[in-house]
């Protein structure tokens, strides 16, 4: 149960200990005291199933204001968003890349961090939700960033393999760890191709066909590459690009592009913009990635549905910031 006793504020702290290269525990005991110091009530969880209990609990809880702190990456972004909590948080950069601490402008610090936290305001953000079609909607899936499907998953899923211990739980990584699992990819990707159809605002019929192919809801990615770059998480739609030329080589001229702005120009680049849409494997299994982590696989004959859920997130912004588009 959480710790003091003040009747106005409450934060639920919720962590990933492997995360940062091991520095996520050290990171919950500087926030818990920077919490304490100005009187907020504190609860942490380090488990999926503390996870779970605080933020069922916290829905009851007789606070006048309460927030969660993630303390992770993305991925910790992700699995706190998939328990679709209906109080707000915000992320403390304690992963790898941590797009979403840096597209909302969180700070790195713990005494800054929870002075930022204090003065912010919430807004509801969009989030995307997927699930194979015909099966059951307790199986849907939500992703806070991006849904990518291809060559970027194939990384990321080898990645995630290799960074696995023999007890299951995830080892701490950093960005040169990806160095091995895409030069392995490269030579051994075969780009089988993805499909994506839906229906416009006006009812024309649409489609896309990549050899990568990626579904954002915010203008995010690795190491800065803005792929989409009006996408936002606050305006009910989904944006998606898709790379239709396959091969190593080509992947590489694409991320060149990407980095320089102009993929726009290629006319085997093209982009889309919907509520919602499906997803075809057209010829073989092709990998997922969601916001960063391994998704699984989509099979051939198994479509998936993917749509929008508009602000369905309630989120942490400071009031600096409330009126701007996270990540510009």
């Amino acid at each position: 149960m959480p710790s003091l006793a003040n009747p106005s504020m409450w934060a639920g702290i919720i962590a990933n200990p492997a995360a940062g290269r091991g520095r996520g525990r050290q990171n919950v005991e500087k926030l818990q005291a920077a919490f304490h110091a100005r009187g907020v009530q504190v609860d942490c969880a380090l488990t999926p199933q503390e996870r779970h209990r605080i933020i069922k609990e916290a829905l009851t809880l007789p606070f006048d204001r309460k927030w969660i702190v993630a303390i992770g990456g993305d991925g910790t972004v992700n699995a706190l968003v998939n328990e679709c909590p209906d109080i707000a948080f915000c992320n403390f950069a304690s992963g790898t890349e941590n797009l979403f601490a840096r597209a909302f402008h969180t700070p790195n610090q713990p005494e800054l961090l929870v002075d930022w936290v204090i003065k912010a305001n919430t807004r509801r953000m969009d989030v995307g939700e997927f699930r194979e079609i015909g099966s059951d909607p307790a199986t849907s899936r939500r992703f806070a960033l991006m849904l990518g499907f291809g060559f970027d998953a194939a990384v990321v899923n080898r990645h995630h393999s290799q960074r696995l211990s023999r007890t299951g739980l995830a080892r701490p990584t950093s960005r040169l760890a990806y160095v091995g699992p895409l030069a392995y990819e490269a030579w051994n990707y075969k780009f089988p191709p993805v499909r994506f159809s839906w229906t416009n605002d006006e009812g024309k019929s649409c489609e896309q066909i990549g050899s990568t192919s990626i579904i954002f809801n915010m203008n995010c990615y690795a190491i800065g590459l803005k792929f989409v770059p009006e996408s936002t998480a606050f305006d009910h739609y989904l944006d998606t690009i898709a790379f239709a030329r396959s091969g190593s080589v080509q992947a590489g001229v694409y991320m060149a592009t990407v980095a320089a702005g102009l993929h726009p120009r290629l006319r085997s680049v093209s982009k889309g913009r919907m509520r919602e849409l499906n997803v075809e494997a057209l010829e073989a299994p092709v990998p997922v990635q969601m916001d960063g982590d391994p998704a699984g696989w989509i099979l051939p004959g198994k479509p998936w549905s993917i749509k929008c859920l508009p602000e369905s997130c309630p989120i942490l912004i400071h009031p600096d910031r409330t009126n701007r588009e996270p990540g510009r």
